[in-house]
């Protein structure tokens, strides 16, 4: 009978610390589940943030670069005369856009003169001309209507693009508008390059807007203006249909393909009316993501599993040991040493697996700032590079300013470039244009021109030497 008892009560026993092994067990490992996915939310979430922020930033350079283009030539007396005189062939916008490419970061911008009719007079980038292009353009609608600088992201019949126009007058007479276009391949570039592959669309209510496709390319209604999307990204978009595709990641933050190994978020553009005009999908490899964590996490909630079962196995030794008996003095101490040692050992292994998860954090944060305070550096830098090299070949590098300077006519260099200066500073905050001669002696500063003739500082005198200026 006290075999039967002992035997009854080492199962119930059993079945109890199996039942609590498994909900705590459970427990466990739900939170560790729930920590993984946390980690994983905020890595992704984090990611498509600073993309979306990046993606903007891109996309206000680009515009001001294009703006800086735009008002660099108005001062072009060609073409004020091709207006003016009406004949087109007074003006070559095909070289102006290869001058353009050949000494500056601007590979593909396009040229075109309208009169104030909204007839296009001349294209850079092809021979078709004499058509009403404000028809097919709001933006143009509008600038006819109200002439000022204007800049814009619209839909015409060969690309979807940056556009800036500028009005030409003659005295206070509205000749008529010229307008630069630039596009979104070197944003899709500079996406790839932070490790972000783009499709860029033109919304399907377009299609018929669009009789002369730069690209050509076409994923069912939504024409593709970026010319590196990637074909194993526009192939999946057709299977699932752009329009659902679209619909569903719209309204949420991210989605993860099943059948892709990308992450993809969405940028939508809106155009004048502000109903969708263009859609951008981001596409993120999830090898890319930094899930080093994941396993630390793993570990930490296996070591608490660990210990969990090497206190369960003491207790149930404990309690089913026929030798050991409540009164007994020894047995006591034996269950309150083990009891500490468990203690001590578990509270040892969670503190160092907590100090070393807060120090891989702050390694990780560190390393995470530095990242991005150069990559806030290089873009503020490109920035400004762009522009200050779209100022340099449009306003600067021309025959009559190199001229003026190798005959050192300072006034008269002045006098030419001030009105050029003044546009600058109120449309783009430039604040300093200023010319200097081979043995680094000021020459000529645009925003101060009573100081000249002190020498260079010695950075400025190294850069010199060395032929980097």
């Amino acid at each position: 009978m006290k075999n039967f008892l002992t035997t009854y009560k080492m199962y119930i026993t059993s079945v109890v610390f199996i039942l609590i092994a498994i909900i705590v067990f459970n427990m466990l490992n739900s939170m560790k589940l729930k920590e993984i996915d946390d980690f994983k939310y905020y890595q992704y979430d984090a990611k498509v943030t600073k993309t979306n922020t990046y993606l903007h930033t891109l996309i206000e350079e680009k515009q001001n670069a294009t703006m800086t283009i735009a008002l660099s030539m108005l001062k072009n007396k060609n073409i004020l005369q091709a207006l003016k005189e009406k004949d087109a062939s007074l003006l070559n916008l095909n070289s102006i856009s290869l001058n353009l490419r050949e000494n500056t970061n601007f590979k593909n911008v396009w040229f075109q003169l309208i009169d104030k009719n909204g007839i296009s007079l001349q294209r850079s980038w092809t021979d078709e001309k004499g058509d009403q292009i404000s028809k097919a353009r709001l933006d143009i609608q509008k600038m006819l209507k109200k002439p000022t600088i204007m800049s814009s992201i619209s839909v015409g019949r060969f690309d979807m693009s940056f556009k800036a126009m500028v009005p030409i007058y003659d005295n206070k007479e509205f000749l008529g508008i010229f307008e630069i276009l630039t596009h979104f391949n070197s944003i899709s570039k500079k996406l790839a390059k932070d490790g972000v592959y783009s499709v860029v669309l033109v919304d399907s209510s377009y299609k018929k807007q669009m009789t002369k496709p730069f690209t050509k390319l076409f994923v069912g209604d939504y024409y593709v203006t970026n010319l590196d999307a990637k074909a194993e990204l526009l192939d999946d978009l057709k299977r699932k249909g752009v329009k659902n595709y679209i619909s569903n990641i719209s309204k949420k933050r991210y989605i993860i393909n099943d059948d892709m190994p990308y992450l993809s978020s969405y940028y939508k553009l809106n155009g004048i009316t502000n109903k969708p005009m263009g859609h951008i999908l981001l596409f993120y490899p999830l090898n890319t993501f930094n899930i080093s964590s994941i396993n630390e996490i793993k570990s930490k909630y296996n070591t608490y599993i660990f210990l969990l079962f090497i206190v369960l196995g003491a207790l149930f030794y404990i309690m089913n040991n026929n030798k050991l008996e409540s009164s007994n003095t020894r047995s006591v101490q034996k269950i309150g040493l083990i009891f500490a040692a468990v203690f001590v050992l578990i509270s040892a292994s969670i503190y160092y697996l907590m100090r070393y998860q807060v120090n891989a954090d702050a390694t990780f944060y560190k390393k995470q700032l530095l990242k991005d305070t150069i990559e806030k550096y290089h873009l503020m830098y490109n920035k400004n590079k762009e522009i200050a090299e779209a100022i340099f070949q449009t306003q600067l590098n021309t025959k009559k300013v190199k001229q003026l300077f190798k005959n050192k006519k300072r006034e008269e260099l002045y006098k030419y470039l001030k009105p050029k200066y003044d546009v600058l500073v109120k449309k783009l905050n430039v604040r300093v244009i200023q010319f200097h001669e081979v043995d680094t002696k000021s020459f000529l500063r645009i925003h101060n021109p009573l100081k000249y003739g002190d020498i260079l500082p010695m950075t400025l005198k190294r850069a010199t030497h060395d032929g980097d200026i």
